[in-house]
């Protein structure tokens, strides 16, 4: 992913941790704030109580890494997201990690123009 699509963690991170909006789903807590930038942001952050392996932790970072490159226009309007995985998420098939994301940003935009 390109550096100008990170959040990196620093104020901004903080302040969206703090401050956002907050969708959740079994496999997923999504955050989402305006930014004044020209583009979304985004930030992946998978907790080690979700999964104690780095292996598995940077695969599921891949996966939303992925789906952000696939899908850049997912978000059309310029949004800092943060997108931490929960418990269920290891277990979770690709296509069903995907499907959850998407339904989740897309439940999002229907709510927040």
């Amino acid at each position: 992913m390109q550096r100008m699509y990170r959040l990196s963690r620093g104020r901004d991170l903080e302040r969206l941790l703090r401050r956002g909006r907050r969708v959740l789903s079994s496999l997923f807590e999504v955050i989402v704030q305006k930014n004044k930038g020209l583009h979304a942001r985004f930030a992946f952050i998978v907790p080690k109580r979700v999964a104690k392996r780095a292996v598995i932790r940077n695969k599921l970072r891949r996966r939303m890494r992925e789906w952000v490159r696939r899908d850049q226009s997912a978000l059309s309007a310029p949004y800092d997201v943060a997108v931490v995985c929960r418990s269920g998420a290891p277990a979770a098939t690709r296509a069903k990690f995907y499907e959850e994301f998407t339904r989740l940003l897309a439940e999002f935009k229907k709510n927040h123009p």
